[in-house]
């Protein structure tokens, strides 16, 4: 019989503790496969980790190499903001092969949309999504990292004319450096890097750059004041504790004392039987162990009368 598998499935929440977690359910196949996600364990919250990249990233690990979970997001209009999310959770895991295949994807679709075979609006791609991009790939790498370089080429080439690109990076909270270098790759007129070199945008996966782990934290275990709290497994929480055996309905309730009584009139009972007169072996008798009543019935052998006897009489 073939073993078991040795890793099982467990639910983790991913977001923000208390109000925004999302639970997520790893499979044991999940698990096994990458380790760092088979080191999870029930009740293990990833925080500001948001739920579309965490998704891409699993289907990624499940088999989905060409990304088409990540490319069905580029209609959305936050799709800068979901790329820099998913690229910087996979730096956190060490996918670095994940990390280098979402670069390809953007660049073809850079190169659809420069070719004009797509409805993308340009000027999209310098909202307030472009904006958090950069700031969340600063907050966790700081500057110069691969993904902010080709954000920087890929939105100063996609956007409209100069004038409006710089009159729209303006009106937006951008980093100065982060506004200069859109700008100047916006009015270069060097060689395209996305077409032409994209490796540059790629990381080493011999020798990668060093990013820090994600972070791990626990569901505090004092939740028992909160009755609306939520499991990880989805179920409403309970405080109190699972009774060892199943409690039985029934139709009354017998009270500690009415059970002693009953035990202690059971026990005498079955005394004064055991030190009446022994009756022959084979002779049947039956007795009504729940009565209090000092009552005997047997019937001889080879007879059809019943005999009542009385110990107390005897």
């Amino acid at each position: 019989m073939p073993a078991g598998p040795i890793w099982s499935s467990v639910t983790i929440a991913v977001g923000t503790y208390p109000n925004h977690l999302t639970h997520i359910r790893l499979s044991h196949h999940m698990r096994e496969r990458y380790l760092k996600l088979g080191a999870l364990a029930p009740g293990d919250v990833l925080p500001n980790v948001e739920v579309h990249p965490f998704c891409i990233l699993l289907a990624y690990l499940n088999g989905d190499e060409s990304l088409s979970v990540f490319k069905r997001q580029a209609t959305d209009p936050s799709f800068l903001l979901i790329f820099a999310r998913t690229w910087a959770l996979a730096a956190r895991l060490s996918l670095r092969m994940l990390q280098n295949e979402l670069i390809s994807v953007m660049s073809k679709l850079y190169t659809v949309i420069n070719e004009g075979t797509c409805s993308y609006q340009r000027c999209t791609w310098t909202d307030i999504y472009l904006l958090q991009a950069f700031q969340h790939i600063r907050s966790q790498f700081g500057p110069e990292t691969h993904a902010e370089n080709f954000l920087v080429c890929f939105s100063s080439i996609t956007a409209p004319l100069i004038g409006e690109l710089e009159k729209q990076l303006r009106s937006k909270d951008f980093d100065f450096d982060i506004r200069e270098k859109i700008l100047k790759e916006a009015r270069s007129f060097e060689r395209d890097p996305i077409i032409h070199c994209p490796h540059i945008f790629h990381v080493s996966t011999l020798n990668p750059p060093s990013y820090p782990p994600l972070d791990v934290q626990r569901l505090p275990q004092d939740e028992s004041s909160n009755a609306d709290a939520t499991r990880f497994d989805g179920a409403p929480y309970n405080p109190r504790p699972r009774c060892a055996r199943p409690i039985r309905s029934t139709s009354y309730t017998r009270s500690r004392r009415h059970e002693q009584l009953r035990h202690e009139r059971r026990s005498q009972t079955q005394s004064r039987l055991c030190h009446s007169r022994a009756l022959p072996s084979n002779v049947a008798y039956a007795s009504n162990a729940t009565s209090v009543q000092r009552h005997v019935s047997f019937r001889l052998p080879h007879s059809d009368t019943v005999y009542d006897s009385d110990p107390a009489e005897e």
